[in-house]
């Protein structure tokens, strides 16, 4: 369903700018098509004899502590999704007020180049999830511990990657996005050098919050993403007015290093502590 939304959007983007020239609108209505392209074939699965969460197969049934419990579980994500748009807002109104607009595309660039490794890091916490789930429900501690090991190792990885990689490659990476201003290619090393130097916390801090959730912790996931959000204002509200442009670039991994230096303490003592309490069988071999 991802893959056949993400080629549709492709396909109407080529349509409706490349052939029809309708420019960013018709970018607006290819994403809308390529949404409701997903929507149906979704709607579809569960309305048929394949699909065990079938919405004909089973009585309706309300319960307010079900509502009121899938509310507290899904805020985390809704807070997880909100805070990067919550926050380039705040950066994008700091670099107009004590940079230029240099500051600003360069900002927009060094975005880009760290949503490649958000997502990354999105995705490996997403997929932990059910394993974390279901070897919860089982009470298999170990093999939680064992989960989250290589979850926590495989995200830490990919961030130093692709840290090394943006710090030793600057001028290649920043010139998929631009060419010839030589301004725009100094600001955005800068901040490669600066705000990206803790980005692998912030996958760490997303791994953590995904834990969490995934344990029926709700309200410990909702609070790890709201802090991983409103951790960096107090930081936003200082730093710039001591260094410029300098301190909007430094915010957010010294916010990292802050929450990170809580939040993944807390996470593995309630692993280990769980184990401690319960040990379980290994995992099967595959």
């Amino acid at each position: 369903m991802m893959v056949a939304g993400a080629l549709t959007n492709i396909l109407m983007n080529y349509v409706f700018i490349g052939v029809f020239k309708w420019g960013l609108e018709g970018a607006a209505i290819g994403t809308v098509v390529a949404q409701l392209m997903s929507i149906a074939m979704a709607l579809a699965y569960l309305a048929s004899k394949h699909s065990y969460l079938s919405i004909f197969k089973h009585p309706l049934r309300s319960s307010v502590n079900d509502a009121k419990q899938t509310v507290v579980l899904g805020s985390s994500s809704l807070a997880m999704f909100m805070y990067y748009g919550v926050l380039v807002a705040f950066h994008n109104k700091l670099f107009v007020e004590y940079g230029s607009n240099v500051s600003v595309a360069a900002f927009a660039i060094v975005g880009y180049l760290m949503t490649l490794y958000y997502v990354v890091a999105e995705g490996i916490a997403e997929g932990m999830q059910p394993q974390v789930s279901f070897y919860h429900g089982a009470k298999q501690y170990n093999n939680i511990v064992k989960v989250a090991k290589l979850a926590t190792m495989v995200s830490l990885a990919a961030g130093v990657l692709w840290l090394a990689v943006l710090n030793l490659f600057p001028d290649f990476v920043i010139g998929m996005f631009n060419t010839g201003n030589d301004s725009l290619i100094q600001e955005a090393t800068t901040g490669i050098r600066i705000h990206l130097s803790a980005m692998y916390l912030d996958g760490l801090i997303i791994l953590a919050s995904m834990y969490f959730l995934s344990v029926g912790k709700g309200g410990t996931s909702l609070a790890i993403s709201l802090g991983n959000m409103f951790i960096q204002l107090p930081f936003l509200a200082v730093l710039p007015k001591l260094y410029g442009v300098t301190g909007v670039w430094m915010s957010m991994p010294l916010s990292n290093v802050v929450l990170a230096s809580i939040v993944l303490p807390i996470m593995w003592r309630h692993i280990l502590k769980q184990r401690t309490v319960a040990p379980s069988p290994d995992l099967a071999p595959a």
